[in-house]
């Protein structure tokens, strides 16, 4: 029965620390958004500005037509990040039933890891 107890303590404790969620190590917001440059800031200087994204969506770029408007980033991109951001409506005093606003940040990258597109929303 010991050794079932101590077995059971052992395996709680590695599920511990083995399962550990990935929570944003910053809070970026619209003053990080802004310093991101298109064509010229790179994958690094966004991880390291913002960094783990909470989603990263890889897919095939479509290339652009001839003679047509230019399609949005987000399908000429070969990588899309996106970063969310919670906050009560900044104050401490915030209602507890109050829903918070999230703020979106979605970075659309090129295949040479050069940012297409940078696109800002707040979530009320």
């Amino acid at each position: 029965m010991k050794r079932l107890l101590l077995c059971m303590i052992f395996i709680f404790t590695l599920l511990l620390v083995v399962y550990r969620p990935v929570y944003p190590t910053k809070h970026p917001g619209p003053a990080a958004a802004a310093t991101i440059r298109k064509g010229t800031t790179t994958k690094q200087q966004v991880h390291a500005l913002l960094g783990t994204p909470q989603d990263i969506e890889r897919q095939v770029p479509i290339r652009q037509p001839a003679r047509i408007e230019p399609l949005p980033a987000r399908y000429l991109a070969s990588e899309i990040w996106t970063y969310r951001t919670y906050s009560h409506h900044g104050t401490a005093n915030a209602a507890p039933s109050a829903k918070p606003s999230c703020y979106f940040i979605v970075v659309f990258f090129d295949a040479q890891g050069k940012v297409l597109d940078c696109e800002t929303e707040l979530d009320d």
